[in-house]
């Protein structure tokens, strides 16, 4: 009888995901010295999310027929982030439905997690406690809130509590409101279960648990108690009163969701301190003049200058001149700044502030703007962003024939501690031969950290004759042409170095209208004989071509179906090699005499030797070589067809690649017969019991290795 038992060990882990507007509003005609203030906070919850999770091991173990018991397997679920909007008291508590994809459990199992997760609002409570969504209230540079608790309590969405500052007098710049900490109260519960479920083909096993695997159901609030919350959360509350009546509340079984960023994962009892949220409302005294930058973010090549068009508000009452200056305790190293005018008329209220960077401004700086006047001081921030790079070409040197192109590298290489964000630089290239062309892969590159951001810089060149021969240094600029101030950067001088060019090739085709098959015949030409400066090609048509003297020509082609013939009396020279040495034999070549040649392709064609063949570069075989005679090569050999040497002919080596030379006649060559024949023989007895021995030694190896496969 089979049977089974399962072991879940694992966490569930709730995620809540919760969003909202604060909102504060005030007249600025109400801040008077020593005045009462009055402030509007709204509080409106927005679309937000949850998600269940399972990590867990499931420990399966087989009564009977298992061979590898107990296994251990790894489940990891997670469900889709369910969406909501958190309730207030005036809303009706939010069930949310777990629902995950299935994991399976090799072989025979499947885990998805089922059940259901409610959020509750809490009852508004205006006093022993906090209600609803929350927040504790506090604020700085001498004013101080009046009216009661400094508590704010919403029970329903978008409502408007208000509060009541007293303004110190004098006023000072601005004051800060901070917020602090930010709660929404809820009521949670859940109910979690793993729903495992059988899936062997058989049908042998049942389902361990139907209705699911219990794996949590109740109220959150407890496990908040138990991981010490309670008390870490009071610690982390600087209000006196918010902090006791925060603790009361947990442990009545609410739960406070904070409202901060970056968001806070409860790991155990023993983790670090609740970060509770805030958030700081800066309320600027309108007495006097308000100050700003028109554009708070510039990025700037060291050594340029970055400027910021500064505005100032003057309001009804304010000093008739504002003194501005920058806190020198922000700028970036190695820069300077001027202001134009530092001192500002109410009749006009614009200055412009430059910055002065120098090549060790790198990075990123937020620099303090201050304006004072009439005992009061304002400051505005602006970001500034300073970069370096370097610019570079390789090869340095490229030497190429008129008529060729060069290919280069561009290389643009942000400089340790810049700022990661620059803009792209556009390239130029100057000092290229006047007949040259310069193509850029792209025209644009942001530099980048080592080893930079690279395109192609391809130049061509002009065609002999005529073409531009010599050495050209040329340069290559990036120039910052997004920002207003602009700067670039050069790379070394690289160099092109063109050398003359060969003249344009032309060529003579054998079209056979004289009739005779001979070389040697103008007339069997459509351009003449060809000679050292002229190739030539014989087309594909069954043409049967004869040489019986000294000819050269620049280089040569035999078609398909085509013979070529060079008698005992015939020399042929080809003067240039692959591709136009003796292109593409595609037909048939016999040679008694000389051929020399820089290189030879035989594609695919025949050709037969019984005089001197001589390839000063690369001999390549797709076709068919028979040799009688004697073939020299001075370059690389590689045959991929067939070459057969003939008894008492020669070739001077070995291919390198494809197949080996096939041999025709007896190794030792020619029909020797010797007085003693067994003399003769014994050698290749001997060859030939060594090769026994090679063959019965290597057949315990290859069995071996069958073995072991």
């Amino acid at each position: 009888m089979f049977g089974y038992s399962i072991e879940l060990d694992g966490t569930a882990t709730l995620q809540v995901h919760l969003e909202a507007d604060i909102t504060l509003s005030y007249d600025t005609a109400d801040i008077v010295a020593g005045g009462s203030l009055p402030l509007h906070l709204t509080y409106t919850p927005r679309s937000s999310s949850a998600s269940v999770g399972l990590v867990a091991t499931a420990t399966v173990n087989f009564w009977q027929g298992c061979g590898n018991c107990p296994a251990t397997l790894h489940v990891s679920a997670w469900t889709t982030p369910m969406s909501f909007t958190p309730p207030l008291d005036a809303d009706s508590p939010v069930r949310l439905p777990i629902s995950s994809s299935t994991i399976v459990l090799r072989p025979l199992f499947s885990v998805d997690l089922g059940g259901s997760f409610t959020l509750s609002p809490v009852t508004y409570w205006r006093f022993p406690g906090l209600g609803g969504a929350s927040v504790a209230l506090t604020i700085d540079n001498g004013a101080s809130i009046t009216g009661g608790l400094p508590i704010v309590e919403w029970d329903r969405a978008g409502q408007t509590r208000d509060v009541t500052i007293q303004l110190p007098n004098p006023l000072p710049a601005d004051f800060h409101l901070t917020l602090m900490p930010v709660l929404h109260w809820l009521g949670t519960s859940a109910d979690i279960r793993a729903n495992i479920h059988c899936i062997d083909a058989l049908n042998i096993f049942s389902d361990p648990y139907p209705q699911g695997w219990p794996i949590f159901s109740g109220n959150l609030g407890p496990q908040y108690q138990e991981a010490g919350l309670d008390t870490r959360i009071r610690d982390a509350i600087p209000n006196a009163l918010a902090r006791d009546l925060v603790v009361a509340r947990i442990r009545a079984g609410s739960i406070p969701v904070p409202l901060l960023q970056p968001p806070w994962t409860i790991i155990s009892a023993s983790a670090n301190a609740v970060p509770l949220g805030q958030i700081v409302f800066d309320i600027q005294s309108p007495i006097g003049f308000f100050l700003f930058a028109l554009v708070t973010d510039y990025t700037v090549l060291a050594g340029q200058t970055a400027s910021y068009a500064i505005v100032l508000t003057f309001l009804p009452g304010a000093p008739p001149t504002v003194t501005l200056s920058v806190d020198p305790a922000t700028l970036p190293k190695g820069a300077a700044v001027e202001i134009d005018p530092n001192i500002v008329f109410s009749a006009s209220g614009t200055a412009t502030l430059d910055v002065f960077t120098g090549l060790s401004s790198l990075g990123d700086s937020s620099l303090t703007i201050q304006g004072e006047g009439g005992g009061v001081t304002h400051a505005t921030t602006v970001n500034l962003h300073v970069y370096d790079f370097s610019a570079d070409v390789s090869p340095l040197d490229e030497t190429i024939h008129s008529g060729d192109s060069a290919f280069y590298t561009v290389t643009l290489t942000l400089l340790p501690g810049s700022s990661l964000a620059p803009p792209a630089m556009s390239l130029s290239v100057s000092n290229l031969p006047s007949d040259a062309t310069g193509t850029l892969g792209s025209a644009s590159v942001a530099p980048a950290l080592s080893p930079g951001a690279s395109t192609t810089l391809t130049v061509v060149t002009a065609p002999p004759p005529g073409g531009s021969v010599g050495d050209f240094p040329f340069t290559v600029t990036a120039t910052d042409n997004v920002n207003p101030s602009g700067g670039h950067r050069q790379a070394d001088p690289a160099n092109l170095h063109i050398l003359a060019g060969p003249p344009p090739y032309t060529f003579t085709t054998w079209t056979g209208a004289a009739g005779d098959g001979r070389w040697e015949t103008a007339g069997n030409w459509d351009n003449g004989v060809p000679t050292s400066g002229i190739g030539a090609n014989i087309p594909h048509d069954a043409f049967v071509v004869t040489i019986s003297t000294a000819q050269s020509v620049l280089y040569l082609g035999v078609g398909a179906g085509d013979t070529l013939i060079c008698t005992a009396t015939c020399s042929l020279t080809v003067v240039l090699g692959i591709p136009n040495g003796i292109l593409g034999n595609l037909g048939t070549i016999s040679n008694s005499g000389t051929i020399t040649t820089t290189d030879l392709a035989n594609a695919g064609g025949t050709l037969t030797n019984s005089g001197t063949v001589t390839v000063a570069g690369t001999f390549g075989i797709t076709g068919t070589v028979v040799n009688f005679g004697t073939i020299t090569i001075s370059g690389e050999f590689a045959n991929f067809g067939t070459f057969t040497n003939e008894c008492h002919g020669t070739v001077n080596k070995a291919p390198i690649e494809g197949n080996p030379v096939e041999t025709a006649c007896a190794p030792v060559g020619g029909l020797l017969e010797p007085v003693n024949k067994l003399a003769v023989f014994a050698p290749y007895l001997a060859l030939f019991g060594v090769l026994a021995v090679i063959v019965v030694a290597g057949v315990p190896w290859k069995r071996r290795e069958k073995r072991e496969n």
